[in-house]
């Protein structure tokens, strides 16, 4: 009778263990499921002018149709609304050392554009909102934005391993998480969640390079915090060397390095920053309003 009361121990403890085991593979599907809700749930602004109501209304279809359900229309701030009256009666005061000049790059061998005013007013209205309404984190996207395939696999996979890594300890909780941008230096940057040996991954995280555009990017309440207290009204540049220079620095070069907007950050809070390798998102081929504006100067 031993061998056999033996037996069948062995065998209900094997049940048993097989049982926990589907209770644990339900649980964590459970689990995995609710974070892929609570990504796509997650709140979403999107930055659009209002005379573009088709370009407005394609962006909320794409945005539908990548899986987020709560995007929020965000009116974008219209650079041809805007004059030295206009700025004065927001507190704004533009950078006039904007313009370099004998700058390679064309963007730094002009003035300012009053389209670029605009969207660096409309980011920062955000920034207030997420932080008005104490929000953990938010997307925050341009309505040119083009989303992957992936994109509700790679935004789910991407917050929960930053959470896991942050929760562990081995990343300083972030500030940013970009989305969509253009690494300037992308062969520089260094990934902070290598796999094992031989393991092969789609997603990765990264300490970002200087990058441009802002396309689209998770933003923290950290985040928002820092940016509502960088003095970005007193000194308004364009946001997309604005916003990389407080956790990088421009590059060195003839034509290309600008030690004087690092110099004009240098006091503001510092972003902890990341970007999601590949891209989940990247900017529409297309005119831009803020590169068809007038440049500051023409019109004051």
């Amino acid at each position: 009778m031993a061998p056999q009361r033996a037996a069948i121990a062995a065998a209900a403890a094997a049940f048993a263990l097989a049982f926990a085991g589907c209770a644990g593979l339900r649980a964590l599907v459970r689990y995995r499921r609710r974070r892929l809700r609570r990504a796509s749930h997650l709140p979403t602004y999107l930055i659009s002018l209002r005379r573009r109501p088709a370009r407005r209304a394609a962006a909320l279809d794409r945005a539908a149709r990548a899986g987020l359900c709560s995007v929020r229309v965000h009116d974008a701030v219209d650079g041809r609304e805007l004059d030295a009256t206009e700025l004065r009666s927001r507190g704004v005061r533009l950078w006039r050392g904007w313009r370099l000049e004998g700058a390679r790059y064309r963007f730094y061998a002009r003035d300012l554009k009053w389209g670029e005013v605009g969207c660096a007013l409309s980011h920062h209205a955000v920034w207030e909102e997420v932080a008005r309404r104490r929000l953990a984190r938010a997307i925050v996207a341009e309505d040119d934005v083009e989303f992957t395939p992936a994109f509700e696999e790679l935004l789910t996979g991407a917050l929960a391993r930053l959470d896991d890594l942050v929760a562990a300890g081995r990343l300083a909780p972030p500030d940013l998480l970009y989305l969509g941008r253009k690494a300037c230096w992308p062969a520089r940057e260094v990934c902070v969640d290598d796999p094992p040996s031989g393991v092969e991954v789609r997603l990765r995280l990264v300490r970002p390079s200087f990058s441009y555009k802002t396309t689209a990017y998770v933003l923290y309440a950290s985040g928002a915090r820092k940016l509502l207290r960088s003095g970005f009204l007193s000194h308004l540049l364009p946001l997309d060397d604005f916003l990389p220079a407080l956790y990088g620095r421009h590059e060195p070069g003839p034509g290309l390095a600008r030690a004087d907007v690092d110099a004009l950050v240098a006091g503001a809070p510092r972003l902890t920053a990341y970007a999601v390798r590949p891209l989940a998102c990247w900017e529409r081929r297309g005119l831009s309003d803020t590169e068809a504006s007038e440049e500051v100067a023409g019109r004051t």
